[in-house]
């Protein structure tokens, strides 16, 4: 629950505290209530409600019991607290400059916190259109279940509390609107249709390299600083001096150097390109090297070739239908989050000065609808 209640300003992690706009404003939109900032259906997301958050993720955002005001339009407060910030700072930036920098923060991470709040207003709508809710018992089971997965005890969870200035009922609504969003798309989730034995085959069929277990090699090397350090190890193994002996004493390489210079199952790709290629080319049993590599010069033989294994089609059935089964759940999952944008983004009006791209008429901003839609986590 730490992870959920530190970006318990949702999407909106390290807003400061902002100052709303004076209550003498009026909005472009008519149809949010004027003790709003935004309207989704038949609901609200009041002046209140934004500030509290503000206030949540201010502490996220500067730390314990510190609070930054922005005060837009004009900034004043943040201002001044970056001009005694860079006071040191030559030339020193001019109150235009820090203005400027001072909205751009605030604008963002205002969008951050309206994403937040406006999704947690088009989930609680579309639950209440579906008839799926949350019981008290999945309320209280849900947010003790969080708190357990995170604070040690009850006290690290109230100084928790009074660090970010939540409540206990805010991060009940933080939990609940995540358990929530959970299960609507576990329901959505639900009706997708089950991998068959065909499409499991087809998949084999198509793809048969991805079940090939490539050849491995079980391989002895030493790696050593200079050529002629590798041509003494290599005579020292000439001589009959054990492999243990000779990298454990030579080698360079301390992962092979603990292990005899004993590597397992060695495949095509992970080594040092030089060593790789010579060590596919070696034929077993015979002494290689020195071969100059990017740390070093190498000194090895192979010890075991395995040759390619193709695994059969029962043998990877279990793997391919949960791959098929993980593609179509996470398609699903997209198709959910883009119809839940489809559906409200329309009935979602922002009052002036609290557009973000969450509200109707606004630009998509993020790409990915997943990013915008995914609750935290």
């Amino acid at each position: 629950m730490r992870r959920v209640l530190l970006s318990a300003a949702a999407l909106a992690a390290g807003v400061a505290l902002a100052t709303l706009p004076a209550q003498g404003a009026r909005s472009a939109t008519p149809d949010v209530p004027s003790g709003a900032v935004v309207r989704v259906g038949d609901a609200t997301i009041s002046r209140v409600t934004f500030a509290r958050w503000l206030r949540i993720a201010a502490r996220s955002a500067t730390g314990p019991r510190r609070n930054v005001s922005y005060r837009p339009p004009r900034f004043a407060d943040c201002v001044a607290r970056e001009r005694n910030v860079q006071r040191n700072v030559r030339p020193r930036p001019t109150t235009a400059r820090l203005r400027r920098g001072c909205k751009t923060r605030y604008e963002g991470l205002r969008d951050q916190v309206l994403q937040f709040l406006i999704l947690e207003r088009w989930v609680a709508g579309e639950a209440a259109e579906l008839g799926i809710g949350l019981s008290p018992q999945e309320r209280d089971s849900a947010f003790e279940q969080a708190k357990r997965d995170t604070f040690p005890n009850d006290a690290d969870f109230r100084q928790f509390l009074r660090d970010s200035a939540m409540t206990v009922a805010d991060a009940r609504f933080q939990i609940a609107f995540n358990t929530l969003y959970t299960k609507l798309r576990e329901s959505a989730l639900a009706a997708i249709a089950p991998v068959t034995d065909g499409e499991v085959a087809d998949f084999y069929a198509r793809n048969p390299g991805d079940f090939e277990r490539p050849q491995l090699r079980d391989v002895r090397v030493v790696l050593t600083k200079t050529r002629t350090a590798a041509i003494a190890v290599r005579k020292r193994i000439e001589r009959g001096q054990t492999w243990r002996h000779v990298a454990g004493r030579y080698s360079i390489d301390a992962g092979t150097r603990r292990k005899g210079g004993l590597l397992l199952g060695v495949r095509r790709g992970p080594q040092d390109n030089a060593l790789d290629a010579a060590i596919f080319r070696a034929p077993r049993g015979k002494l290689r090297g020195p071969v100059k590599g990017r740390f070093g010069y190498w000194v090895f033989k192979v010890l075991k070739i395995a040759p390619p294994v193709q695994e059969t089609l029962a043998a990877a059935s279990n793997t391919i239908r949960e791959q098929l089964t993980a593609e179509r759940q996470l398609a699903a999952a997209n198709a959910f989050d883009g119809d839940l944008r489809t559906k409200w983004k329309p009935r979602t009006s922002c009052r002036t000065g609290f557009v973000s791209e969450l509200c109707a008429g606004a630009p998509d901003a993020l790409g990915d609808v997943t990013v915008a839609l995914a609750p935290p986590a």
